[in-house]
């Protein structure tokens, strides 16, 4: 029987001056950004699927990170 799944997408801004943006800008650095309140709702049974970095011109930075889980 296929399972339905459940898909959310988080975005998040990251100001230019926000000391999240050295760890987004190391190779490696990606584990040390914390998204706060804003990824509690998704700790329990959600999986993150994917997950991107866009920087913008004006020295800030896109989060996005898509997750799912299980729907039945």
């Amino acid at each position: 029987m296929p399972r339905s799944v459940e898909r959310r997408l988080l975005v998040v801004r990251v100001e230019a001056d926000s000391p999240m943006m050295e760890a987004i800008k190391t190779p490696g650095g990606g584990a040390m950004i914390d998204l706060g309140e804003n990824i509690a709702a998704y700790q329990d049974d959600w999986t993150a699927a994917s997950h991107t970095f866009t920087l913008a011109p004006d020295g800030s930075a896109w989060v996005s990170v898509f997750f799912e889980r299980p729907y039945e």
